[in-house]
């Protein structure tokens, strides 16, 4: 039932059955507690490596997943990978056989047959565009990073969207491995619609962005508009007209602090879905050795930090990596601007954004046709806006303006790009 319903990588790789659940004397779930699940229990049809590059990912994704068994059309989501073993992964593949790989590439190509043959092709395949739900035959739904610049934070939302239409996220350039200069608005919001337009040669075209996928989304379809294409609709996740015409980097040190700051669900949804593992071990190590010396071991003492410390170097860059993102995204904000656009934008806010007096108005003046813009509100805060409530009434808003569209959507004009540059 799941697999009618979830996209891949978010089914379960294993089910355990309980009594009752493990609690803490908080009355919160033990994780520690709960019992390993036996993924090997839930093998089918099992096909050995045969080419060196086979034998080679076998290998690494043994060690990696901690399987001593692994078919070379298994699943990695379904084995249990998740980003933080991805992180590992691709790393470890690097190391073992010499080829770099973007985390997202597991997204097209989670087994080691698919792997395997999109490195012996093209050796190694890094696109912005990450193909998130396959199925369905009607014009994509494209949705655009946040700040952080990875797509995983919709992960639970694309799940509840349907298998009518593929939907793919856009990351950002330091997420798939790639590099766009110069890196400011204008540069990078025309690379994505070309990334765009090679997926789907011609409109009507529609984007969603959360916070600074916001943003970028409605300057992408400024650009689509100027090219002569048609936008279906834009949806701004909570996301405000910037006004900003100087921006001050954070430091390591106090991006290390917010990181630690959040709960659980929160960096599980903000920090590509599986990452609690590594805010556990920043966590632990800060607590070991403060922050400040942390900070000092993470950009002068690499090898220490992983040596004495156990902490591995793929997790220091996955770290320094996010670090990196979110500074060079928040200069995007600087000196923003936009173009009227004729398209339909409809606009979701925050229950607090409200409250703490946002101007709802603030797109208007750069909304062509008013009567073709919306407004709704929902539960919740921006920073959780993809969890619980919040995301479940923003999955049914988005269907009913899919669902509610007067276009013919064929899908005859669309391209799936799964593996090629």
């Amino acid at each position: 039932h799941l697999g009618e319903v979830l996209p891949d990588y978010m089914i379960p790789a294993a089910f355990v059955l309980l009594d009752e659940l493990p609690l803490t004397g908080n009355g919160k779930v033990d994780l520690k507690a709960l019992p390993q699940p036996d993924l090997g229990s839930r093998r089918g049809n099992y096909s050995p490596a045969q080419s060196w590059m086979e034998k080679q990912l076998t290998l690494v994704w043994g060690d990696v997943l901690k399987l001593t068994q692994i078919g070379i059309h298994d699943n990695f989501f379904s084995l249990g990978g998740n980003s933080l073993t991805a992180v590992r992964l691709v790393s470890a593949i690097e190391k073992q056989c010499g080829v770099r790989l973007p985390m997202a590439q597991l997204f097209n190509t989670p087994s080691i047959a698919a792997l395997a043959a999109s490195v012996n092709a093209k050796g190694g395949v890094k696109r912005l565009a990450v193909l998130m739900q396959h199925k369905g035959n009607l014009s994509p739904l494209f949705l655009i990073h946040p700040g952080g610049g990875g797509i995983f934070c919709y992960s639970g939302l694309v799940g509840m969207l349907g298998e009518d239409r593929p939907i793919y996220g856009i990351q950002d350039a330091d997420e798939a491995g790639l590099m766009i200069t110069p890196y400011d608005l204008n540069t990078i919001a025309a690379r994505y619609v070309e990334e765009m337009i090679l997926i789907q040669p011609e409109g009507p075209y529609t984007l969603a962005g959360w916070s600074l996928g916001g943003m970028l989304a409605f300057r992408m379809a400024n650009i689509l508009e100027q090219q002569g294409m048609q936008v279906r609709w834009v949806m701004l996740l909570d996301s405000a007209y910037p006004r900003i015409t100087q921006f001050q980097n954070m430091t390591l040190e106090n991006f290390i602090v917010d990181l630690l700051d959040g709960s659980e669900e929160d960096l599980a949804m903000r920090y590509d879905s599986e990452r609690l593992a590594l805010v556990e071990k920043v966590r632990v190590l800060v607590a070991e050795i403060g922050i400040k010396h942390f900070v000092s071991m993470l950009q002068n003492e690499s090898n220490t930090l992983e040596l004495e410390l156990n902490f591995e170097k793929s997790i220091q860059s996955l770290l320094l990596q996010k670090y990196h993102s979110m500074n060079q995204n928040g200069r995007l904000l600087m000196d923003y601007s936009v173009a009227p656009l004729s398209a339909p934008v409809h606009c979701v806010w925050a229950e607090q954004t409200v409250k703490l007096g946002r101007d709802l108005t603030c797109w208007d003046a750069f909304i062509v046709n008013q009567q073709d813009a919306s407004h709704h509100i929902v539960p919740g805060d921006h920073d959780r806006l993809l969890l619980g409530e919040s995301m479940v009434q923003i999955a049914q808003i988005i269907r009913r303006y899919l669902d509610n569209s007067s276009i013919d959507e064929s899908g005859d004009h669309v391209r799936t790009i799964v593996s090629s540059n």
